[in-house]
């Protein structure tokens, strides 16, 4: 581990085990994926705060994560 990132930035661990820094490379890509849909469905503007009133304007408040074949993801939202 470098500067509290993880070596790899693909590994998959929990950050309590990496112990790495809360806006890490992965959380940020999330982050982004789901900024970016709720943008594009006009539920919030770029720059707002991800706010219940959001998810519900949405209608969505949850992630459904699918492995695909053993590193590959599929997430619904």
């Amino acid at each position: 581990m470098r500067g509290g990132l993880p070596k790899n930035k693909f590994d998959n661990r929990p950050l309590h085990e990496i112990g790495a820094d809360f806006q890490s490379t992965p959380r940020e890509e999330l982050g982004r994926f789901v900024k970016n849909k709720l943008i594009l469905a006009g539920a919030m503007n770029f720059g707002d705060a991800v706010t219940d009133d959001v998810l519900n304007e949405y209608g969505a408040n949850a992630i459904k994560v699918r492995v695909m074949d053993g590193n590959r993801l599929h997430l619904e939202f």
